[in-house]
């Protein structure tokens, strides 16, 4: 179906329900973000075609059935499903953050607890001091955050432990992520993977002249100061700016290794670009134009308003705002599915409104200012599955280098890690990034070796590699300013 179809369809279609508010709802961000929808967050399933005014202004369109192939369902394009279920399952991380929820449910046996957060940060920093301090910070919350064990390195410590969990751990990696011994041996495992925290504790830490000192020493081996969030399925087709651990643009790994595939859905691409243009003509025509800008053609998906897709797997989200996207842009979403579920509606509680989003529904909105969530998926056959496809604009993607230089920068950062290993000798896990890195006389001599002299010296995006995960850090602990900030210090010191 060509972009000139899509727009006939649109015409030709019946004036759709119109739904009028006055104001939003009050939904206090520090309230909503990160938790899940609930079936009070709305008043309206929304199943047909729709447009959601407030104070006069559009801000949602809901259109049934508009994306061609996806709208067929996956029974009759299999080779289409299989193509886009793949892609979405290729990354299974921790990478969506607050989205993925702020109730730590996966990978719980390696998580610090608050109550350990507390204790580290207060230690760190002198604070913490007696054994009746230490055990009051330990016991003051057992809620998981997002800090996590290093466990290869207290294996590598502590060899007797790294043996004798072999059989718990062997015994876990049989079961069905449903299985109800799962939660009993992943208790056992965390017992375990801590046991060697009280000794040190009464026999390292506690008769210590330097306790500040011990603690730092635990914080840099055995604490990662990558946030772990929630895992998820969810995956990037298209392009990708940079980031704190990877300062380089670049199309996502799956694009490049299946881009004949990837590129064979471009009807899909243009129908979510065409519903956009026709419902919002005013907001798509300003996007395209800064997406235009772009110095790559590689950064735009096919001469669309958008830089990039992601795709999700059977994934509930919780209330977020896309503050990353371009600003004043819209994102447009749809699904493709397999089998029976009741559920996984996309909800904006300041409207009061979920939308059933099904196979090849297109839905835009001011997804930057309204929050949105999706509730929970209720199976009722096996193979029951979701995909949804989420298109958008990236902020950074107009700032980003040629695809050319963008590659240089990577190349570099190998050639750092490689060769100025002496930038990263006080960093257990460093990965080739340093602080200057794109002003040193090392870049500046490294692109004129490759005749890349036009490649910038922009930094852009960070401050420092680490300016992301703070950012993150200070978010989580929103409830406790004063805990985040400490946690700042301390997960920052001596960078």
């Amino acid at each position: 179906m060509t972009r000139e179809a899509i727009a006939k369809e649109l015409q030709s279609r019946a004036k759709p329900l119109r739904i009028d508010r006055e104001t939003l709802e009050n939904c206090p961000r520090s309230e909503y973000i990160g938790q899940f929808p609930v079936p009070t967050d709305y008043d309206r399933v929304i199943d047909e075609d729709c447009d959601v005014y407030v104070s006069g202004v559009k801000v949602i369109s809901f259109r049934k059935n508009l994306f061609p192939i996806l709208s067929d369902g996956s029974s009759k394009h299999k080779e289409t499903w299989d193509f886009f279920r793949a892609a979405s399952r290729e990354v299974y991380g921790t990478q969506r953050g607050v989205v993925a929820g702020t109730e730590f449910t996966t990978r719980p046996e390696s998580r610090l607890t608050k109550g350990q957060v507390a204790f580290f940060a207060g230690a760190s920093v002198g604070l913490t001091a007696t054994l009746a301090q230490a055990r009051e910070a330990l016991e003051s919350s057992c809620k998981l955050t997002s800090k996590t064990l290093k466990i290869k390195y207290i294996k590598k410590d502590y060899p007797e432990l790294a043996e004798r969990m072999k059989p718990l751990e062997a015994e876990i990696r049989t079961l069905n992520p449903n299985d109800p011994k799962l939660e009993s041996l992943r208790n056992q495992r965390r017992e375990q993977l801590w046991s060697w925290f009280e000794p040190w504790l009464l026999e390292v830490w506690l008769p210590s002249e330097n306790k500040v000192e011990e603690v730092k020493k635990v914080l840099n081996t055995y604490i990662s100061s990558q946030l772990n969030f929630n895992h998820c399925y969810s995956n990037v087709l298209g392009a990708i700016d940079r980031g704190a651990r990877f300062p380089y643009g670049r199309l996502s790994g799956t694009t490049q290794r299946y881009y004949e595939q990837f590129s064979k859905y471009r009807d899909i691409y243009y129908a979510a670009c065409e519903g956009f243009r026709y419902n919002f003509p005013d907001t798509w025509s300003k996007v395209k134009e800064v997406i235009s800008r772009a110095k790559d053609p590689n950064y735009n998906l096919f001469g669309t308003a958008f830089t990039s897709v992601t795709l999700n797997f059977n994934f509930k989200t919780a209330y977020h705002v896309d503050k990353n996207n371009l600003k004043g842009s819209m994102a447009v979403l749809t699904a493709f599915t397999k089998g029976v579920y009741e559920g996984h509606y996309l909800v904006f509680p300041e409207v009061k409104l979920a939308f059933n989003l099904r196979d090849g529904d297109f839905i835009v909105g001011d997804t930057q200012v309204l929050l949105h969530g999706n509730s929970p998926m209720t199976k009722l056959t096996e193979d029951a599955e979701r995909v949804s496809l989420v298109f958008y604009s990236r902020e950074n993607m107009t700032r980003l280098d040629d695809l050319e230089c963008e590659e240089c920068r990577k190349q570099f950062m190998k050639f750092s890690l490689q060769s100025l290993k002496e930038r990263g000798k006080d960093h257990k896990d460093w990965r080739g990034v340093w602080q200057g890195m794109w002003t040193s006389q090392e870049w500046l001599d490294f692109r004129k070796e490759r005749n890349l002299e036009h490649c910038s010296n922009s930094n852009w995006q960070l401050s420092s590699p680490y300016e992301n995960e703070v950012t993150k850090e200070v978010k989580l602990f929103k409830d406790d300013p004063g805990e985040g900030w400490k946690l700042v210090q301390v997960f920052t010191q001596d960078r």
